[in-house]
């Protein structure tokens, strides 16, 4: 029988709990530059561990790292609750689009 483990990360720097960026996300974007509260716009803060990046839908998004070379049309394509966690110390790193032109993208990200 398979022991049951539960995974808890204490003491998050950030936790974001809705970014939203309208029909215009046509270009990969900073994340941090979407979502309100520390480590938002200009005060990027350090991190620890990373972002989890959770896509809460409806529409298809693309997530990239800027640390990495990617072309306009490249990234992780993440459906409607696909959620994927990016090792970063900064927030600004992480960069979203969506993933069909002109549509609005709505996510989540915690960030530690």
């Amino acid at each position: 029988m398979a022991k049951s483990v539960n995974i808890v990360i204490t003491n998050p720097k950030a936790m974001f709990n809705v970014g939203h960026i309208s029909g215009t996300a046509d270009n990969f974007t900073n994340i941090n530059a979407h979502v309100s509260g520390a480590g938002s716009t200009l005060n990027d803060i350090g991190l620890n561990d990373g972002v989890l990046f959770k896509n809460i839908g409806p529409n298809d998004v693309k997530v990239a790292f800027s640390g990495a070379t990617h072309g306009v049309n490249t990234g992780f394509k993440l459906s409607e609750n696909e959620q994927l966690f990016i090792e970063t110390t900064t927030l600004s790193s992480v960069l979203v689009k969506n993933f069909t032109s002109s549509e609005g993208i709505t996510f989540t990200v915690y960030a530690n």
